[in-house]
């Protein structure tokens, strides 16, 4: 359900290993509360398996694609079917799926708004498929082997997930996904950037949703399971080129133009680099350019 839907960067890793960064860095804010007692109902452990998820640009059409049908189904009507976070509730939706497709239970209510796994529906990609979770070459699991690998026992069903939206600001629930991405290697956290670079996507990715289950990771296992580190080269000039657009992007926040640039500046004429309507979308979050989008996907035109 997952890569289908176009969620195709995942790492598994253990949460302890989170917030022993986030305690060594001062940043007690980013720490997650105990997301869930342990299976025996005894006070919360230390070790929980956690599995965070992503996107390159591959989901925009996709989602597109969803939308796309669901208008539609509705006589055409776009803003009809679209939401007003339509690239959250999708991202979310299809996660909140793929575990109610793999068995695993709610261990919460979720962000704000969202319904429980029990009432979710499972949003699919047309002709997507199964479940799974992983990022290409990588060797994450799927949330079914996510769930065996924290139970133990056959297809790990019966266990219970809490999923934490990226953008959920409340205490306890807020998590530093470019801190995350460069501690489980997926991406190299770029101090002035505030971004981190993927080895095959470069910048142009987003992470969108942490996913901690009710059981353990084993250490043997998170070694099998660890992403290999992967540096970002650097020069003297591309580091002063980032500072000056930093400092123009800073001067001037509500011009989307500052901020591609330091995107660009990361990894130029990257072949993963977001398309135009993606691009506009993501940087002024107008659902008159997602509507556009949508509507243009319907009618075969290009809206990437």
């Amino acid at each position: 359900a997952l890569l289908p839907c176009g969620l195709d960067i995942a790492a598994t890793f253990n949460l302890a290993r989170y917030h022993d960064a986030m305690r060594a860095a001062g940043r007690h804010e980013l720490v997650l509360r105990p997301p869930l007692p342990s299976r025996d109902g005894n006070r919360p452990r230390r070790n929980y398996l956690a599995v965070v998820v992503g996107n390159s640009r591959g989901m925009w059409l996709r989602m597109l694609d969803l939308y796309a049908a669901r208008a539609a189904a509705a006589g055409g009507r776009v803003e009809d079917v679209v939401p007003e976070h339509p690239v959250d509730e999708y991202a979310l939706g299809a996660v909140r799926g793929a575990l109610k497709a793999a068995g695993v239970r709610d261990g919460d209510i979720g962000p704000a708004g969202l319904p429980r796994l029990d009432d979710v529906e499972i949003v699919m990609a047309p002709g997507g498929a199964g479940a799974a979770a992983y990022d290409a070459g990588t060797g994450a699991p799927a949330f079914e082997a996510a769930a065996h690998e924290a139970t133990g026992e056959p297809e790990g069903k019966g266990i219970a997930a809490h999923v934490y939206d990226v953008n959920d600001v409340r205490p306890g629930r807020l998590w530093a996904a470019t801190m995350l991405s460069d501690l489980v290697n997926l991406g190299a956290r770029d101090e002035d950037a505030y971004l981190s670079v993927h080895p095959t996507f470069g910048p142009w990715y987003a992470m969108r949703a942490l996913v901690v289950f009710d059981g353990p990771l084993s250490s043997e296992d998170e070694a099998r399971l660890a992403l290999p580190r992967r540096e970002v080269p650097d020069t003297p000039e591309r580091r002063r080129s980032l500072r000056e657009a930093k400092e123009a992007a800073l001067a001037e926040p509500g011009a989307p133009e500052r901020w591609i640039k330091m995107r660009e500046l990361l990894s130029e004429n990257h072949p993963e680099r977001y398309g135009p309507y993606q691009l506009r979308y993501h940087y002024k979050k107008d659902l008159a350019i997602f509507h556009e989008a949508v509507r243009r996907r319907m009618e075969g035109l290009s809206c990437s």
